[in-house]
């Protein structure tokens, strides 16, 4: 990931591990906006939607980090 956007997403990491999870969720977006090939982003995403039971945007989130990174198990088997 490009320098500016793994900052915001190191800051939204810290947010979800303070329980501010509104402020992860836009830490992770702008971190894409910086770097739309950010699959960490996108997977982080991902799982604070499922977490939330938003699974339209979660599937969302981890399809883009599997269209980006095909062999990334993870994302594969969130989808699942």
């Amino acid at each position: 990931p490009k320098p500016a956007s793994a900052s915001v997403y190191n800051l939204g990491l810290k947010s979800y591990e303070e329980g501010d999870i509104q402020s992860a969720i836009t830490f992770f977006k702008r971190a894409i906006d910086l770097d739309p090939n950010f699959v960490d982003a996108y997977y982080n995403l991902g799982a604070i939607y499922k977490k939330q039971k938003n699974y339209s945007e979660a599937a969302l989130a981890f399809q883009k980090a599997v269209d980006l990174n095909p062999k990334d198990t993870e994302a594969i088997y969130e989808l699942g």
